[in-house]
């Protein structure tokens, strides 16, 4: 198993709320070192850190795991951000199982 986790908003831009913080605080293992609590019953979430950890106590190692840093919410021309832009826009992932 190969995963790839692709551009996704930044860590310092992805602000959530107490409501998602909370759930984020019930997953099935320490999420501590991936939220920052900015005191305002607001949190900053880094969502690239939890998938590769989720990943991680799945089994696939490291060295199939591949992040991608691009953050879409820094102004772009390539990559679309609802939370930059408010306007739609579209992004592609796919899952390929190849035979060996």
């Amino acid at each position: 198993v190969k995963a790839y986790i692709g551009p996704a908003i930044g860590y310092r831009s992805f602000e959530v709320g107490k409501d998602v913080y909370q759930q984020i605080e019930q997953m099935s293992f320490d999420t501590s070192s991936y939220l920052t609590y900015l005191g305002n019953e607001k949190a900053l979430v880094n969502h690239r850190g939890l998938n590769k950890q989720m990943l991680l106590d799945l089994g696939v190692p490291m060295s199939s795991i591949t992040i991608n840093k691009s953050d879409t919410f820094t102004p772009n021309e390539a990559l679309f951000s609802y939370r930059r832009d408010h306007a739609c826009g579209r992004h592609l992932s796919y899952i390929l199982r190849k035979d060996a």
